[in-house]
């Protein structure tokens, strides 16, 4: 499932950023039921609906793709440099695009993720922009047809954005729960990024 949500992602980059993704795109149009989309990714290709694909680039035009971000917070064990990559970041928003089989209007599946706090707290922090008012999960509800064509339904999931609160947040858990988390499974963890020893 992470294959489609990232063949989704370099479509909707191309449609609405004019950004060509890794992986070789084809369509073919469908006539009245519109075209399909087809990314050969891994091993396998999957097809999307054109509408899907356009009714998410709509939600992103404009923006700038799968932007790097990075920033230093100072916590009781250090500093900690957190980062990574926004999906689209506009002039004071920023969206994160994700894919899933079922999705619940009402339930705020991702309030518990921190990439609406990490992301706006990177971008305002390294200078990048002077302030994210708005973190939207844009949420494509993804499912195959009997053809095997991916279609769906798209939800926002909007946050407001309290960059200052955030850090507050981002240092209490990095200093009390993951830090200490990491040390005690220091052992098992071979991903040389996390600690710079």
């Amino acid at each position: 499932y992470a294959a489609r949500g990232t063949a989704l992602n370099e479509l909707v980059d191309a449609r609405a950023c004019h950004v060509a993704g890794e992986h070789p795109v084809k369509y073919r149009n469908e006539g009245d039921e519109g075209g399909v989309y087809t990314v050969d990714i891994d091993t396998f290709s999957i097809d999307f609906a054109e509408a899907l694909v356009e009714q998410t680039a709509a939600w992103v035009q404009g923006m700038t793709p799968q932007v790097y971000c990075e920033a230093d917070i100072e916590v009781r064990q250090g500093t900690v440099t957190l980062y990574g990559y926004a999906d689209y970041v506009g002039v004071d928003e920023v969206v994160d695009l994700k894919s899933t089989k079922k999705y619940s209007p009402d339930s705020r599946d991702y309030s518990e993720h921190w990439q609406h706090r990490v992301y706006p707290y990177c971008l305002v922090k390294s200078g990048m922009l002077s302030e994210v008012s708005r973190f939207v999960y844009l949420v494509a509800e993804c499912n195959a047809n009997k053809e095997g064509v991916v279609d769906g339904q798209l939800f926002r999931e909007p946050y407001e954005v309290f960059v200052y609160e955030y850090e507050c947040q981002l240092r209490d858990f990095l200093s009390y729960e993951l830090l200490p988390w990491l040390d005690d499974h220091r052992d098992m963890i071979t991903d040389t990024k996390i600690f710079n020893d």
